[in-house]
């Protein structure tokens, strides 16, 4: 079952800009962020992270690892290019940010997913 925080998540990302006229960006092609989830999900499936994060506002793509920032920097590549089929399905110029699982004031890293 999900997690309330993550069932949120996706109702914002989701369900309020579907509903809500003017809501979000009027550049983001319905189905987008439900894309990205569905990446989420296969990401989770790899074994990657136990948690994954949507924002289908900043078209970002977030995974928590426990990692330090050096090893992260070379990781996020490396992830984007092991998803890249899967990220192409995406709608825009999204960004994949490595999470820590300690801190939560900045990503230890970030690439271009696709």
């Amino acid at each position: 079952m999900a997690s309330p925080k993550y069932t949120a998540l996706l109702f914002i990302t989701l369900v309020l800009p579907a509903t809500l006229p003017g809501c979000g960006k009027r550049d983001t092609q319905p189905g987008t962020a439900q894309g990205a989830g569905q990446l989420c999900a296969a990401l989770k499936g790899a074994g990657f992270t136990g948690k994954c994060t949507v924002n289908g506002f900043t078209n970002t793509l977030g995974i928590v690892i426990d990692t330090d920032d050096v090893k992260a920097i070379y990781l996020c590549p490396d992830i984007a290019n092991r998803i890249k089929p899967s990220a192409m399905k995406l709608v825009g110029q999204w960004k994949l940010q490595i999470l820590s699982p300690y801190r939560d004031d900045k990503p230890l890293g970030d690439c271009v997913l696709h």
